[in-house]
């Protein structure tokens, strides 16, 4: 059977704290219109949950160990029939999406890729490769001190006691992986440059994916997951102390 295929999917990896949230709560708002300018942004479902981060269907479909990537525990899956269940409806998704393009671009969003093994970046790669004339992942990087800051306020939301010193080198660790599984066709782009774009750094994404500035300013985008201040990040450690 010969697969119609997409003439180009970008698969955007992160990295983690540059905005990927938004960036992904975005493109599924405006996937309607994204689509109408031959963007396809998916949205897969599992349990009617709506997954516009693309993170755990590729972790269900290309991690061979999920529980290594936390999977399980982030959808409350209790034994092996239940991690199966949800790793079927992920892939039969992926592959009618990958099989039936309805646009000449595919894009994913999946800051997790830059956490897979080198084993799992590899057969990812090999299966997207197979229903696309070119392949591109992109990551944005931040300062390292400016992204351990912001780990280990997200960490310390989620009730963790965390010491910095144990986030040094996390961040460098990540884009080597993702260098070293997509070196040939990766494009690294700059947080900072792009939080300051006209647009935010939300639009500027839209605009680097090729979408004119002047229809991409038209758009109205939400912020998602918001850096807290110092202040702040002080009481929850304070409250974390009392209460791990």
């Amino acid at each position: 059977m010969t697969i119609k295929r997409y003439k180009q999917i970008i698969l955007h990896a992160g990295l983690h704290k540059t905005g990927t949230s938004s960036i992904q709560n975005n493109c599924h708002k405006y996937r309607d219109w994204l689509r109408e300018r031959g963007i396809v942004y998916p949205g897969f479902k599992y349990r009617d949950k709506v997954f516009s981060n693309h993170s755990e269907p590729l972790i269900g479909v290309f991690g061979t160990r999920p529980g290594k990537y936390g999977m399980p525990q982030r959808l409350m899956l209790d034994d092996a029939s239940a991690i199966a269940a949800v790793t079927d409806a992920f892939s039969r998704q992926l592959q009618q999406v990958l099989e039936a393009p309805d646009g000449d671009t595919l894009l994913l969003s999946a800051e997790m890729v830059c956490e897979f093994s080198g084993k799992d970046m590899a057969e990812l790669r090999r299966h997207l490769e197979k229903f696309t004339d070119s392949l591109q992942v992109i990551v944005m990087i931040r300062s390292p001190q400016s992204s351990v800051e912001s780990i280990l306020q997200q960490r310390c939301r989620g009730g963790n006691l965390v010491e910095p010193d144990s986030l040094v080198g996390v961040v460098t660790e990540r884009f080597k992986a993702v260098q070293k599984g997509f070196a040939d066709i990766l494009q690294v782009l700059n947080y900072h440059e792009a939080r300051d774009h006209p647009l935010g750094l939300v639009g500027c994404f839209l605009c680097y994916l090729g979408l004119p500035q002047e229809e991409v300013g038209q758009l109205e985008f939400v912020s998602t997951n918001a850096r807290t201040s110092m202040e702040s990040y002080k009481v929850m450690e304070a409250i974390n102390q009392v209460y791990p």
